[in-house]
């Protein structure tokens, strides 16, 4: 019986270190893309809404 427990035991230790990683790291990715794209299109606005003239004389 300890054997049989000891058997599921760590056959759910290796399913979760083998599947969790994976997961996270898709997430994680997501989450990277959808923030870079949000960051990208708010200064492409804004460098859009712009006057150039001011832009340049600032420099």
């Amino acid at each position: 019986m300890i054997k049989n427990y000891l058997k599921i035991a760590w056959r759910n230790l290796w399913r979760n270190r083998v599947f969790y990683p994976f997961e996270y790291s898709f997430v994680e990715a997501s989450y990277k893309r959808k923030y870079a794209l949000l960051t990208v299109s708010i200064q492409s606005v804004k460098a859009a809404s712009m006057n150039p003239v001011k832009a340049l004389r600032t420099e």
